[in-house]
């Protein structure tokens, strides 16, 4: 019996295993070990600053590997405590991140070949605004074995006491500090504050609130009360509110993710759990053959904490050779559990028949690598998403983070350098193959999955558990998000799907939903080409289960439903849609 025939429970238990084994491959096979004892750290005393050890630790492990040795960093089991005084700062170019002028980084991780960092229940705790890793220009590193998390996270949550016409009392979460500053609440995280404007509702159960989506958090006074909680006055929400309902406080920043893996190679997280970040929880970007096992965005045990990440559990920009994510628990966090996509460039202008002036369109991404040589490379109708016109590079060259001229190896048509129809380029090259399987994905806010690669895609036996938006999104958009990659091949199977989609966010129109941002129809196009639905179970209330736009060959059998009355419906048409 394979891995694949056994019953789920021991596939999970033999995959725990193999994880446990992996991760405690003996010393002497990784050459050279280091510890953050030998140069001053120490465990479990919070009151001391492991940053220094660290920083010195780390430049010694890299004179150490640029001499040819595969190094490996051994954490022991318990808490580490590090602030970002003492760290090294970057500029660091992060795709759908705010950009900071520079952010302190604890693990540095540069130009570094086979270097293992192997904690055992080691437990990083951080002070102020960082990030916990960056790799830059790796290959071969495992990390395994740790958690991250945030003494003062900038995100906090208020569970409802009581509501009458004229306020609303409600307790901050224990953890936190804040105070009132002209009628705001502020919450005092280490070295800056934060003002929320945005709430994630939760009911008492846990679940994500029905048909409340981003609610705004703006009243007109706050207050505190005599016994420490919070009062609050005129606010929007309050015709809402129940007893016991618990209202995470955010705001939409994004600036510090908890693990950047950027123009590397062969990385593996193993058994590494993001319990909070001021971002998303793993961000990789124009890197090659990614493994994630038993990597997990997950609520610390025993907090009473409703949140985790301030954005995606993890995403990947522009990725090449494989991604794997497997086994893992992604819950709680403010966007998906996965985002997988490549980048629409904006043409904005065709100097010659082989030159473009190009652009990074949105907002939070620019700066990266997009072009590798001998990429081949599209151009697109903006508002149909439909190929134009292919092409090797002869060269790219960067005018600025966000500016670059492509040079095509084949001159364009004319028609094309006449028309007036707005333009984006695709790098065919860049995407990766994906399988996305024997995860759990549960009571987060937005979506469950998405999926935009012209590779291979295998979404299977994992457990969308109240996923607040739609549970898989396939979309693609060159005028908004700029995240291109029409599904050229993907399997949906054997997935259970449970009470998905209860509040109505960007691009979810069903239980599945595929969305490509097409603005203007042309007959005989489908963005999208293979998709296969099959074998999943849907336990749900009266919903859409498929909404489908400009797919060329959908297939959809063998699947269970499994009705439930646990929430009214949301759509006046519960019917599943297809449109071509």
């Amino acid at each position: 019996m394979n891995l694949t025939t056994m019953p789920p429970i021991f596939q999970f238990v033999n995959r725990a295993l193999l994880a446990l084994l992996l991760c405690l491959l003996p010393v002497w096979s990784m050459g050279q070990s280091f510890t953050l004892e030998q140069y001053g750290g120490r465990a479990n005393d919070s009151t001391h600053d492991n940053g220094p050890a660290l920083v010195k630790m780390l430049d010694a492990l890299k004179r150490a590997n640029q001499s040819g040795q595969a190094v490996k960093v051994n954490l022991g089991s318990g808490d580490y405590h590090i602030w970002d005084t003492h760290l090294p700062t970057h500029e660091i170019f992060i795709s759908n991140h705010d950009h900071v002028d520079q952010r302190a980084v604890a693990f540095w991780l540069d130009g570094l070949k086979g270097v293992t960092i192997q904690g055992v229940n080691t437990k990083l705790l951080f002070h102020g605004r960082l990030i916990p890793f960056v790799l830059s220009n790796c290959e071969d590193v495992t990390v395994c074995g740790v958690s991250v998390d945030y003494l003062r996270p900038a995100l906090t949550q208020i569970t409802i006491k009581e509501v009458s016409d004229d306020v609303v009392r409600a307790e901050v979460l224990e953890e936190s500090k804040w105070r009132v500053d002209k009628d705001r609440f502020v919450l005092e995280c280490e070295g800056f504050d934060v003002v929320p404007n945005s709430c994630m509702p939760f009911s008492a159960d846990g679940h994500m609130k029905w048909n409340r989506a981003d609610i705004s958090f703006k009243p007109s006074k706050v207050a505190r009360a005599d016994d420490g909680s919070i009062l609050l006055y005129g606010w929007s929400e309050r015709e809402h509110l129940k007893p016991q309902d618990v209202y995470v406080l955010r705001t939409y920043a994004r600036p510090t993710p908890g693990v950047v893996i950027s123009d590397s190679r062969r990385v593996t997280l193993r058994d590494v759990a993001i319990h909070y970040a001021e971002g998303m929880g793993c961000l990789a970007q124009n890197s090659d053959d990614l493994t994630l096992d038993h990597f997990s965005v997950k609520l610390p045990d025993g907090s009473p904490r409703h949140f985790t990440t301030q954005a995606d559990a993890t995403h990947f920009s522009g990725c090449r050779g494989y991604i794997r994510s497997t086994d893992g628990i992604y819950e709680n966090m403010a966007d998906d559990a996965i985002n997988v996509h490549g980048t629409y460039l904006r043409v904005d202008s065709i100097l010659d028949a082989r030159h473009l002036r190009v652009t990074f369109a949105h907002g939070q991404t620019f700066g990266i690598g997009w072009y590798r040589e001998n990429d081949e490379v599209a151009l697109i109708d903006r508002h149909t998403l439909k190929p134009l016109f292919t092409s090797k590079v002869a060269d790219y060259r960067e005018v600025s983070k966000k500016e670059s001229i492509v040079v095509l190896e084949r001159p364009l048509p004319e028609n094309i350098i006449a028309d007036l129809v707005p333009l984006a380029i695709e790098n065919l090259s860049a995407y990766p193959t994906v399988d996305f399987g024997y995860n759990v994905v549960r009571n987060n806010r937005a979506r469950g999955s998405l999926f935009s690669t012209r590779q291979k895609v295998l979404c299977h036996h994992n457990l969308f558990d109240h996923t607040h938006g739609s549970a898989i999104l396939l979309c693609g958009d060159a005028n908004g998000w700029y995240e291109s990659g029409p599904c050229e091949h993907i399997v949906i199977s054997d997935n259970h799907f449970v009470n998905a989609l209860t509040a109505m966010y960007q691009f979810t129109h069903a239980v599945i939903s595929i969305d490509p941002e097409i603005r203007q129809k042309e007959n005989g196009f489908s963005y999208h080409k293979r998709i296969v639905i099959k074998d999943n179970t849907f336990t749900t209330f009266p919903s859409p289960l498929y909404y489908a736009e400009s797919v060329e060959e959908l297939i959809i059998k063998n699947n269970r439903v499994i009705p439930t009355n646990d929430y009214l419906p949301i759509f006046e048409n519960t019917d599943s849609r297809i449109i071509h």
